[in-house]
C-alpha cells in the first residue's frame, strides 16, 4: 500500500463509519396478516382470517437513530363471493436505540380504509375511510452498505364510524 509522506495509506476513504444510517430510505415487505373485527357493542372479536400483506416504506433520516417517512400497506383476502381488503397510508418515525444494531421500533398514524365488494349483486359494496395506526419491532441485518434484510412483527388497527352503527374496530 502506498503512503504519503506523513506515513498515512492513500486510496479508498471510508466515508461513513459501519452501522451508519443516513440519507433517503426505502423498504418493502411481504408477510402474512390476520385480520380481525368487532363492533364497539359486541364483546369478542370474529373469528382471524390469514392473508398475504404488504408494505412499502420510505422517507429520510435525519439523525442515526430515526428514520422519518410515509408507509403503505395493504391486506387483501377473496372469500367466495366478496373481497375483503383493509389497507393504511401512514406517517411513521423508525427509531433504532442502538447506532450500531439493526433493532428497531417503529410507529405511525393516519388514514385507514377497509372494503368490501360482493359479487353478488343483492349486496352493497362497503367502503370506509378512518384513523390508522402501527406499532412494530424488527431487526435488519445489513447484507451490504446500503441493503439490509431482516424479520419484523406489526400491529395495524383501524377505527370506522358508520352513520346510526356502532364503530367497527
Amino acid at each position: 500500500e502506498a503512503q504519503d509522506r506523513r506515513g498515512r495509506d492513500r486510496g479508498i476513504v471510508e466515508v461513513d463509519a459501519p452501522g451508519m444510517r443516513n440519507g433517503f430510505f426505502i423498504s418493502g415487505g411481504l408477510g402474512a396478516g390476520g385480520e380481525q373485527y368487532k363492533y364497539s357493542d359486541e364483546v369478542s372479536f370474529t373469528e382471524k382470517l390469514t392473508k398475504p400483506t404488504f408494505t412499502l416504506r420510505i422517507g429520510g433520516t435525519p439523525d442515526q437513530f430515526v428514520r422519518v417517512g410515509a408507509e403503505l400497506f395493504g391486506w387483501s383476502a377473496d372469500e367466495g363471493d366478496y373481497r375483503e381488503s383493509f389497507g393504511t397510508l401512514l406517517g411513521v418515525v423508525q427509531f433504532y436505540p442502538i447506532r450500531e444494531a439493526g433493532l428497531w421500533l417503529k410507529g405511525g398514524a393516519g388514514l385507514a380504509v377497509s372494503s368490501q365488494d360482493n359479487a353478488d349483486p343483492q349486496f352493497i359494496d362497503i367502503t370506509e375511510t378512518g384513523f390508522g395506526w402501527s406499532l412494530g419491532v424488527g431487526y435488519e441485518a445489513m447484507l451490504s452498505r446500503s441493503l439490509g434484510l431482516g424479520p419484523s412483527v406489526e400491529l395495524y388497527q383501524g377505527s370506522f364510524t358508520r352513520r346510526n352503527e356502532p364503530t367497527l374496530n
